[in-house]
């Protein structure tokens, strides 16, 4: 089996809530990393893969991505967030560049040992201009949007053809723009669709990501605050342009469990059956019981993971060295959610033996 790698460069426009945002032009370019299988059709699909919050690399999702395209024979698209990973400053991951920043917030912190030079960039970005965070996630669903535009006009003919199936898998605040755009574009996908939610699914504001590697609590304070006067309808401080898309109203539907209850049930059952959630235990960020209640009564899939090597939300898999057959095993099981809606399964590797537990099967949240 050949595995190849490239990478597809596209444009974006900017939706910004700071106007200083318009002056990053690395947000402009996405580089998108595509992984295939040359030994297979190119109508066997595509997964997108939507990242976490606050990364600034590709390294924890390539093994990801090699494995999903292992697994299932379908090409794998990483799609970065807007002002993540190489669409940010430089200077956001340099220590020496961060460390005035991380000592300045540190100083003012209420919980000083969730400030780092790792989230300082995004705190600082978040806590001065919350609003930051909806236009950023915004601008990445309407990336994905254009992109799979330009796939269904044979833009990237041989590689991906035209007529390809287009999946989506979200990990932590990737499942919630995975979410978003099922909710205001899922027709754009295609009937046999699927989408995998992994640490990921609840409400935005039942996420509780202060993490030295996220966000520190000064910033999720604010963020938090801010989304519960989204879901009550306050869009002061967006784009006026921006105020009634869909893809607004379905952001909005996520911020909190408790507001537009209704309507979200309906916008998110039509494609509720056609989702898998695969929550983990130990998770801190996003638990097992609020994706749980989140889902509430919707046909969807619940898979909650539970490993016994050491991990957290950070780091779902560890350093690897105790968890590479769980590993193996969560994503057999994957690829298997993603072959139902095709019918067959691509996968050249045998199942593997592992320790992995599944805590209930794939059938519906409700009782």
């Amino acid at each position: 089996m050949d595995m190849c790698r490239t990478e597809l460069h596209r444009t974006s426009g900017g939706w910004v809530a700071a106007p200083e945002d318009l002056e990053i032009s690395e947000n402009h370019h996405v580089r998108i990393n595509l992984t295939y299988r040359t030994d297979r059709d190119r109508r066997d699909g595509l997964i997108i893969m939507l990242h976490g919050l606050n990364e600034r690399s590709w390294d924890k999702y390539s093994p990801w991505a090699d494995e999903l395209c292992t697994q299932t024979g379908m090409a794998v698209a990483m799609m970065p967030t807007a002002f993540h990973i190489d669409r940010g400053k430089p200077e956001w991951s340099r220590i020496r560049s961060m460390k005035p920043l991380e000592q300045q917030r540190k100083g003012s912190s209420r919980m000083p040992k969730s400030v780092s030079f790792i989230n300082a960039a995004l705190s600082d970005r978040i806590d001065r201009c919350p609003q930051r965070f909806v236009t950023s996630a915004y601008q990445t669903m309407e990336d994905v949007i254009d992109f799979i535009k330009d796939i269904r006009l044979g833009g990237y003919e041989p590689i991906i053809c035209r007529n390809t199936t287009v999946h989506l898998f979200g990990y932590s605040i990737g499942c919630s723009i995975a979410q978003a755009l099922s909710i205001s574009s899922g027709e754009l996908f295609g009937s046999a669709s699927r989408s995998v939610f992994f640490c990921g699914g609840s409400a935005l504001t039942d996420a509780r990501p202060v993490s030295p590697y996220i966000l520190d609590a000064e910033a999720f304070e604010q963020l938090d605050s801010y989304l519960r006067t989204l879901a009550r309808g306050n869009t002061k401080g967006l784009p006026t342009a921006l105020v009634n898309t869909p893809g607004l109203q379905a952001l909005r539907m996520l911020c909190a469990r408790d507001y537009l209850k209704d309507i979200r049930h309906q916008a998110m059952n039509k494609h509720a059956r056609k989702s898998l959630y695969v929550p983990m235990e130990g998770d801190a960020v996003f638990t097992v019981q609020l994706v749980r209640d989140f889902l509430g009564s919707l046909p969807a899939a619940l898979e909650p993971f539970s490993p016994d090597y050491p991990h957290d939300h950070v780091r779902p898999f560890g350093d690897y060295t105790e968890s590479q057959g769980d590993f193996e095993q969560l994503f057999n099981n994957i690829a298997d959610w993603y072959a139902s809606a095709s019918g067959h399964r691509s996968s050249v590797r045998p199942r593997a033996e592992a320790s992995v537990r599944f805590l209930s099967a794939a059938v519906p949240t409700h009782p």
